[in-house]
């Protein structure tokens, strides 16, 4: 399938591509990619899809940092 990336980069499935690139890749790469919006079918047979982003940001349950006075001498 050729397709045209939309993204600023896109490095997936051993492909790099930058925006406006436009290459072939095996039909199931291509359809990912329009799939998930980062790319569009250029024969058009492909649906791209809407690009969606989400910010998500984890906090840790437990924070804790364990040190020996030994490791703290014989490193400083």
């Amino acid at each position: 399938m050729k397709v045209k990336v939309l993204e600023e980069r896109l490095s997936s499935d051993g492909f790099l591509g930058e925006r406006g690139d436009v290459f072939t890749v095996p039909d199931h790469v291509g359809e990912k990619w329009c799939g998930l919006g980062w790319a569009e079918d250029v024969a058009g047979q492909c649906k791209t899809s809407e690009r969606c982003v989400r910010s998500v940001t984890v906090n840790p349950k437990k924070l804790s940092q364990q040190q020996s006075t030994e490791e703290v001498s014989s490193n400083g």
